[in-house]
């Protein structure tokens, strides 16, 4: 049976219809994206509907698929949110849709324990991805090459003598 969607006007078979049986599926998924989207971009309420819809939800369902501990609010990741990330040091997103590496995620401090409160920090996707790909003795041997192959007058003025005592004194 064809039923004509209210919001774009297409004609579709009725299984293609929510309960309320005027609006079609892919206008409603629509219409909640967009109303999402709004909520993300207040610029008040915005990061704890990110914090509560994205970083929550997304922690709890992998605590689950893990069989991890659980016990995190959204108390208290706002108490925890930070603006920048710890680990590369640019400014981090509570928002979807905008600059994926810089987005907000949830980095387990020790990955043995699940999602529970005093095992997270909020870092960015970036940060947490290139930490979860290397391990400390990597990271090591990346440092130092890096320092290495950059000749001292094309590194930062920040950064000269720092990476250097660092490599020399990591062990």
């Amino acid at each position: 049976m064809l039923i004509k969607c209210s919001t774009c006007g297409n004609e579709k078979e009725d299984i293609e219809f929510t309960r309320k049986k005027n609006r079609c599926r892919s206008c409603c998924y629509t219409i909640e994206y967009e109303k999402k989207k709004e909520k993300m971009a207040d610029p008040i309420t915005g990061e704890a509907f990110y914090l509560k819809r994205v970083i929550l939800r997304e922690a709890k369902r992998r605590s689950r698929e893990k069989n991890l501990e659980f016990n995190l609010t959204l108390e208290y990741l706002i108490n925890i949110k930070n603006d920048t990330c710890p680990i590369l040091g640019h400014k981090i997103l509570y928002r979807s849709g905008v600059d994926k590496n810089r987005s907000a995620s949830l980095d387990r401090i020790n990955p043995n324990k699940g999602y529970v409160i005093g095992n997270v920090k909020i870092v960015s996707f970036e940060g947490n991805t290139l930490k979860n790909r290397n391990d400390i003795n990597s990271t090591y041997n990346v440092m130092k090459y890096q320092i290495s192959s950059t000749p001292p007058e094309e590194r930062p003025p920040e950064m000269k003598g720092k990476l250097t005592d660092l490599a020399e004194n990591f062990y």
